[in-house]
C-alpha cells in the first residue's frame, strides 16, 4: 500500500489541462502502484447512466474481463468533488460499451479521483440499495492499493469459499448471477410460456424456500407450477452450486437486495422481456382462480433517487411509514436501511415488521416487495406488511378487479402516517384498478373532477390524507410542473395543499426513466394546519446539460447533482 512520498511529488506537478494531467500525473501514478500496461484502458466507453449516448472514463483498470478501478482526473484541486461524484456514479452504474474490449457489466469495486494536488482511492461498500465509496486510509492518510493488493482483495490470487468483509460489495453481483441462473429453467418451462409475471412470483417463492433449505417444499411448488422433472432437476442443481453461500447466510442483507433489484431490471429470458418497460402493457393476474389481464406501466426508480429522497424524508424507527405504490419495494428497503444506519439493526427490524407498510394493486409488485424485504431480515418474512390493495380507498368494492387483501383496510386510515413517500403513477388519465369506485369516492369527498381524473392528482391528494395533520411528511416523485404550471385541472387540489401543507423542497430533474421523456420532480411537503407563509422553499432545477468555462456543453452528472442538492438542503458540508 502506497502513501505520501512519491505520490505527493507527482501531485505537485503543475498541469494546465486534462491531457497534460493524465500524462504527467495519472500515468506515473499507475507506474508507481505497479499497474501493468495491459491492465490500463484510457478513454474507456460506457453507457451514459443519466440518458442516451456514451461517456468516456478517463481510465479503467481491469483484470481480463473484470473491471477493478475507474479513474477520473482533473487538473485543478477545486474540481475534486466533481470528479469524485462522476467516478462514483460511473462505477456503480458501469455498463461497458467499448468495442473490441469485452468487459463484465458489474459494480466497479474501486475508484481513484485525482484533481490538482489532491488524490484519493476509495473502496465500494453497500449502503441501503445503493453503492457508496469510502476512502482507503493508512494512519489517517490517503492510501493506494498496489496491483497485487488489488488482485488479492478481489480474490483473484487465492480464491476464497466465502467473501471477506472487504469483498462484500461483490455479493450483489454474485446474487444477481444466482437469481439469473435459478430463473433459466423457470423461464424455459412450457407450462409458463408467455406468463412472465407468474415466473417471477414462482421464482420469489423458490428463493425463499431455498434460503429456508426446504427441498421438499421446492419440489411441491415446482409440481404445482407443472415445471416437470427436467426443470426441477436444473433448479436443484443450481441451488446445489450455491449451497455453500446459502448455508453461510451470504444470500441475505442489503447487498443481496441490491442484486435482486438489478436482476429484475435487466432484460432476461429467451424473449429478452423487461418487467419495467416504462410503457403500458397487458399483464396477466389471477382473480378468484381465473386468469385476467389489465394494462400496467411499471417504472423502475433508480436507487440513487430513492436514496436521496429517503435522506430528505428522514424516517425514524418510532414512526409509521407507507409507500402507497411500493413497486419492487425500493423505498421500503431504503427506509429500513436508513433506520439501521442512523439507529441500530434491532430497531430497524422492529420498524420493518411493525411500522412500515407497502401497498400496490399489482400482484407482481407485491411479491417482489415482500421478497426484497425478506433479503434484509428473512426471520421476519411472514411479518412484513405489504398488501395487494388499491391505496386510493380504505375499503375495496365488493366487485373489485383484484383479490384485495382485507388486512390493508386498517392500514389505510386517514391521518395515520408520519411519512408517506414513493413514486406513484403519473399518467394523464387514471390507470389503476377500479376506476369507477375511485371516481365515485373522489366526487363524493371532493365534489369535483374537472380536467379528468389523473394518477398524480389522486395519489398526491391521498398522500395528504394519510399523513398526520400536524407534522406528517410527504415525499413523492411527481410529474414536473404539477404544483405550478400544470393547468389541465384540479386547481382546487393545489389550493387544498396550500391550506394544509408547507412546501419545503422541489427538485426538478431531467429524464429519470430512460424509456420515457417525462420530466419528474421530487416534492417534499409537511402537513401543518397553519402553514407558515414566510417559510423559504428550496427550488432547484437539474438540467440535462451544462457548459464549462470554455463554453463546451457537457452532460450533467444527474445523481451527483442530486446528492449535492440534498446535502445543501440538509445543511451537510
Amino acid at each position: 500500500m502506497k502513501t505520501n512520498g512519491r505520490i505527493r511529488e507527482l501531485l505537485a506537478t503543475p498541469c494546465f489541462n486534462d491531457i497534460e494531467y493524465g500524462h504527467r500525473v495519472i500515468w506515473p501514478l499507475l507506474d508507481h502502484l505497479g499497474i501493468p500496461l495491459h491492465a490500463r484502458r484510457p478513454q474507456f466507453q460506457i453507457e451514459n447512466p443519466f440518458g442516451n449516448g456514451l461517456l468516456r472514463l478517463d481510465y479503467l483498470l481491469h483484470h481480463e474481463d473484470l473491471p477493478l478501478v475507474t479513474i477520473e482526473g482533473e487538473p485543478t484541486a477545486r474540481q475534486f468533488e466533481t470528479g469524485y461524484r462522476q467516478a462514483k456514479n460511473y462505477s456503480r452504474n458501469f455498463k461497458p460499451r467499448q468495442r473490441g474490449c469485452p468487459m463484465q457489466e458489474r459494480t466497479v469495486p474501486f475508484l481513484i479521483t485525482a484533481a490538482g494536488g489532491r488524490a484519493e482511492m476509495c473502496r465500494a461498500i453497500v449502503r441501503g440499495l445503493n453503492i457508496e465509496y469510502e476512502p482507503i486510509l493508512q494512519d489517517g492518510q490517503p492510501a493506494f492499493l498496489e496491483w497485487d493488493e488489488l488482485l488479492a482483495e478481489m480474490g483473484l490470487t487465492e480464491p476464497a469459499a466465502a467473501l471477506g468483509p472487504q469483498q462484500r460489495v461483490l455479493i450483489a453481483d454474485t446474487a444477481t448471477q444466482f437469481f439469473t441462473e435459478l430463473f433459466e429453467p423457470i423461464d424455459a418451462a412450457p407450462a409458463l410460456r408467455n406468463q412472465e409475471d407468474r415466473k417471477i412470483v414462482l421464482l420469489n417463492r423458490l428463493i425463499h424456500l431455498a434460503l429456508q433449505r426446504d427441498e421438499r417444499a421446492i419440489q411441491t411448488a415446482c409440481q404445482a407450477a407443472k415445471l416437470g422433472q427436467r426443470r426441477l432437476g436444473q433448479l436443484l442443481r443450481t441451488i446445489g452450486w450455491y449451497r455453500q453461500k446459502i448455508e453461510s447466510d451470504e444470500f441475505t442483507g442489503v447487498a443481496v437486495a441490491r442484486g435482486y433489484r438489478t436482476f429484475l431490471q435487466q432484460p432476461g429470458g429467451r424473449g429478452r422481456h423487461r418487467y419495467f418497460t416504462e410503457e403500458s402493457q397487458s399483464r396477466p393476474y389471477w382473480k378468484g382462480g381465473r386468469l385476467r389481464y389489465r394494462n400496467v406501466a411499471r417504472f423502475f426508480t433508480p436507487a440513487e433517487v430513492i436514496q436521496q429522497m429517503v435522506r430528505v424524508a428522514q424516517p425514524r424507527a418510532a414512526e409509521s411509514v407507507i409507500d402507497m405504490t411500493c413497486g419492487t419495494g425500493g423505498y421500503l428497503a431504503e427506509c429500513v436501511e436508513y433506520v439501521a444506519q442512523r439507529e441500530d439493526a434491532r430497531r430497524a427490524q422492529e420498524f420493518a415488521a411493525r411500522r412500515l407498510v407497502g401497498i400496490d394493486d399489482d400482484p407482481f409488485c407485491v411479491s417482489c416487495s415482500r421478497a426484497l424485504l425478506a433479503f434484509l431480515y428473512p426471520q421476519h418474512a411472514e411479518r412484513f406488511q405489504v398488501y395487494l390493495h388499491n391505496a386510493l380507498y380504505r375499503r375495496s368494492p365488493s366487485d373489485s378487479e383484484i383479490d384485495e387483501d382485507w388486512r390493508a383496510d386498517t392500514r389505510l386510515r386517514t391521518g395515520r402516517y408520519d411519512l408517506v413517500l414513493g413514486n406513484p403513477p403519473g399518467n394523464d388519465q387514471y390507470s389503476g384498478t377500479n376506476r369507477r369506485e375511485v371516481e365515485r369516492q373522489w366526487r363524493s369527498r371532493f365534489a369535483h373532477t374537472e380536467g379528468g381524473l389523473m394518477d398524480h392528482h389522486c395519489f398526491l391528494r391521498r398522500a395528504v390524507d394519510l399523513a398526520r395533520p400536524e407534522g406528517g411528511r410527504i415525499c413523492l416523485l411527481l410529474p414536473e410542473g404539477l404544483l405550478t404550471r400544470d393547468n389541465r385541472g384540479m386547481p382546487v387540489l393545489r389550493q387544498a395543499i396550500a391550506r394544509e401543507c408547507e412546501l419545503r423542497l422541489v427538485v426538478t430533474l431531467p429524464r429519470v426513466f430512460k424509456g420515457n421523456n417525462a420530466r419528474m420532480a421530487i416534492v417534499f411537503l409537511v402537513r401543518n394546519p397553519c402553514p407558515d407563509r414566510r417559510r423559504k422553499v428550496l427550488l432547484v432545477e437539474v438540467r440535462e446539460h451544462w457548459q464549462d468555462g470554455e463554453g463546451v456543453e457537457r452532460k450533467t452528472d444527474l445523481f451527483g447533482e442530486l446528492e449535492a442538492t440534498v446535502n445543501r438542503y440538509l445543511g451537510v458540508e
